[in-house]
């Protein structure tokens, strides 16, 4: 099994640039994309990802209807930005803790770093 490398890990959190990689979607699952894009300031490629990144791993209920009313949709965008910003808090801890740990010369599992 390979494992992506840190910087590509950290591309999922790179800001947008104004200029999307993708083209804009008409559908109710395109208009909804673009939200979650916005909301967060990531590019509608990464908002993607995050959107399934949070359906697998993080909604606890039923089907999530994306031509529900604007209320219940931004419900949804708040959820999934506080999914993707509790995601960037616990990357950033555990480059903090590699870092630390390969920095110490007296840490017990300095052979790991």
């Amino acid at each position: 099994m390979t494992y992506p490398s840190l910087s590509r890990v950290l591309l999922l959190f790179k800001k947008s640039n104004g200029e999307s990689t993708e083209r804009p979607s008409t559908s109710a699952y395109g208009t909804f994309i673009t939200q979650v894009a916005n909301s967060l300031d990531v590019d509608e490629s990464i908002a993607k990802r995050i959107f399934a990144s949070y359906v697998m791993f993080e909604h606890q209920g039923g089907t999530i209807s994306l031509t529900a009313d604007r209320v219940t949709l931004m419900k949804h965008v708040g959820h999934i930005k506080t999914f993707y910003l509790q995601e960037r808090m616990c990357l950033l801890l555990s480059i903090q803790a590699l870092f630390s740990g390969a920095c110490d010369p007296d840490h017990q599992y300095k052979a790991s770093f």
